[in-house]
């Protein structure tokens, strides 16, 4: 279910269905989060570019303040990929266990899901066209599963099972981003899609704070 396109402003339309579906596995099904596919495009370029970056802190808070703040972006770099690939996704006949990498167990039974909306050529800016799933419920927030993060084999067998469970399936093959998702189909879009300035705010601002603290401590004992 990959195609690889870029992204227009023009509202995704949905289209039909695969002709050939794959067969639902036997259940219960696991799917495990990988990040294969991220390393594979993640590439040496970005790691120098953010590491570029990091030099306003060099310029702002003087030698120790940037490597202070290298390393605290390197830490919560790796705590997110860590929470991102030890996430589970367990399909039971009767609902869905969606467990975070700390065990939390979010449980969807299939009569509280709306619908399925799945964004073949899903664009994310930094790493391109992925597809992605995204789970609408009828209450709370949706669950999504996005290709860079999730094996494609799973993600159809997924797909599979929800056919047989007959929830409302749609397929879009046009370019989609995050901010069109937020906009057309907003249950089906995270918080942090729906607020991505004030996420991103949030975490800059923790970031800032976090390494001034760290300086004024490392000079006032030393």
């Amino acid at each position: 279910m990959t195609d690889a396109t870029t992204p227009t402003q023009t509202p995704p339309e949905p289209i039909e269905a695969p002709q050939e579906p794959i067969a639902a596995p036997p259940l219960p099904y696991m799917l495990r989060a990988n990040l294969r596919e991220y390393r594979k495009r993640l590439g040496l370029w970005r790691i120098l570019l953010a590491l570029g970056l990091t030099v306003l802190f060099f310029f702002k808070l003087g030698f120790l303040g940037w490597l202070l703040s290298v390393a605290g972006i390197a830490l919560i770099i790796v705590i997110i990929l860590w929470f991102l690939g030890k996430r589970t996704l367990e399909v039971t006949s009767s609902e869905l266990v969606y467990r975070s990498a700390l065990g939390k167990a979010r449980n969807v039974a299939y009569t509280d899901i709306e619908g399925v909306k799945v964004f073949v050529n899903y664009y994310e800016p930094t790493f391109g066209v992925a597809p992605r799933v995204t789970i609408g419920l009828k209450k709370g927030e949706p669950l999504s599963l996005y290709a860079l993060y999730w094996p494609i084999d799973d993600l159809d067998k997924l797909l599979a099972v929800l056919r047989d469970k007959s929830v409302p399936t749609e397929y879009y093959a046009d370019p989609a981003t995050y901010a069109m998702i937020a906009q057309q189909f907003p249950k089906y879009a995270t918080l942090i899609e729906r607020h991505p300035w004030r996420i991103a705010w949030a975490i800059v601002g923790a970031i800032v704070v976090i390494v001034t603290v760290a300086v004024v401590g490392f000079e006032f004992w030393w």
